[in-house]
């Protein structure tokens, strides 16, 4: 994959920055090491001493935590364009999260210093950081507000459009709303059971919001989600 090609995924609808250019992408290929995962393969491990960004161009990636009795505690499905690692890397701080690969993969890698370096040689990378850790900060809080005062049909709502990275209204959606997800993955993510987490979904369809595949969900309306939400909100 050449520059171009990976500016456009980062720069796209499922990437984490919205103007980097292609001198910074090319700088970013040449600092970083790509490396080609396979189905089930870690990434990083949380505790490692030194993290790692690692920037998805190919493939996704299930960002997860261990409990002590080793239950997973999935938290997000990282895709192509999009990242993990900003904060450990730029804080000092150990890995955060155990990250499994969900299909082939191909990743680019940077070291701490390398994201250091590249923070302050290069404007457009910083503010796309910057704002990175803006949103994510952001997601946190909701999460925090989720657990004790929404229902579960607007948590599941919610993590609907965050999948969909539809869930900031100043950024146009993708194009083709549809997410690659079981319903087993998605109640680990909204800490539901599946069969709740089914009905819900059924409710869903039956209003006209989504359309439930095998493995997948279509969103029909994005409003109609949104609307789940904001009368929280």
């Amino acid at each position: 994959m050449d520059a171009q090609q990976a500016a456009a995924l980062i720069n796209g609808p499922y990437g984490f920055a919205g103007a980097l250019s292609v001198d910074t992408v090319a700088e970013l290929l040449r600092r970083g090491r790509l490396v080609k995962y396979e189905k089930g393969g870690f990434v990083t491990r949380r505790g490692l001493n030194e993290p790692r960004l690692c920037i998805v161009l190919s493939g996704s990636v299930r960002l997860t935590a261990f409990t002590k009795d080793g239950r997973e505690m999935l938290t997000h499905i990282v895709r192509p364009g999009n990242c993990w690692g900003v904060f450990p890397c730029l804080g000092g701080y150990r890995e955060t999260n155990d990250s499994v690969i969900e299909e082939p993969s191909t990743i680019l890698i940077l070291r701490p210093e390398a994201v250091g370096n590249m923070m302050w040689s290069y404007q457009d990378f910083q503010k796309a950081l910057v704002q990175l850790l803006c949103d994510r900060l952001n997601l946190a809080l909701s999460l925090s507000e989720q657990m004790g005062a929404w229902v579960a049909r607007e948590r599941l709502a919610w993590r609907l459009l965050l999948l969909a990275n539809a869930l900031d209204e100043r950024r146009a959606p993708p194009p083709q709303l549809e997410i690659v997800i079981s319903q087993d993955t998605l109640a680990a993510m909204v800490h539901l059971s599946r069969q709740r987490t089914n009905m819900i979904l059924k409710d869903m369809e039956r209003d006209g919001v989504v359309v439930l595949k095998y493995g997948r969900i279509e969103i029909l309306d994005i409003d109609a989600l949104r609307n789940e939400i904001s009368r929280t909100a």
